[in-house]
């Protein structure tokens, strides 16, 4: 096991651990994990931090090995990821409200000058004027099956897996301390699939596989 401590207040870890249950079981996990509790830069609108990251990510298998020519193999994961270290947060120089005298609904009168950040005075690098925090947030966990079956004349296969995942995605996309255009995109994956595989043996003079994938 690790722990680890950095620059803005950012938390690690990791730990493994592999033991036998009986002479014919054995059982492992791995788990990996970092959070950051001090942005990058912050919002000019709220003070909020910005750029930041966290994720963690735990794995299990269980090994099961009957007799000397059968072996079965259980996986099992979870990972998580929320962030948005990379997503933009600045714009162009510009301005908003009426046109040529043409007073708009809802907008300012006169115009409003919404300056880029690399027009003001200071580092603002990695700072924003968004005033809604932007995160692209991933989940997902899923596992497998696996045996491997010897016999005389070839070894045989079957893997049977899942998985699922879920993503959000947060996006102040005016750039602005105003609440012009909020983007949010979420999606969601199943997956199954099935694998039979007939393969020769080790010491054959001819290496040949037959398989079907679902």
């Amino acid at each position: 096991a690790t722990i680890g401590y950095a620059n803005y207040d950012t938390l690690s870890g990791q730990f493994y651990v592999s033991t036998p249950i009986t002479d014919k079981l054995s059982w492992n996990l791995a788990y990996g994990g970092s959070d950051q509790g001090e942005g990058w830069g912050n919002s000019i609108s709220t003070g909020q931090d910005i750029y930041l990251e966290e994720f963690s990510t735990v794995r299990s298998k269980l090994l099961w090995e009957p007799t000397s020519t059968t072996t079965v193999k259980l996986v099992g994961f979870y990972a998580y990821s929320k962030g948005n270290i990379g997503m933009t947060t600045d714009r162009h120089t510009g301005s908003y409200g009426s046109t040529a005298g043409v007073p708009l609904p809802g907008y300012p009168d006169p115009q409003i000058l919404l300056p880029s950040l690399a027009d003001v005075p200071g580092d603002n690098f990695y700072n924003t004027w968004q005033n809604v925090p932007q995160s692209q947030r991933e989940e997902g966990h899923g596992g497998s099956l696996r045996i491997d079956q010897e016999t005389d004349f070839a070894d045989l296969v079957s893997i049977t897996a899942f998985r699922n995942s879920e993503s959000l995605s947060v996006n102040d996309s005016d750039f602005s301390p105003q609440d012009f255009l909020i983007v949010t995109l979420s999606g969601i994956d199943d997956q199954v699939t099935q694998e039979f595989q007939i393969k020769s043996k080790a010491d054959s003079a001819i290496n040949w596989i037959l398989g079907a994938y679902y």
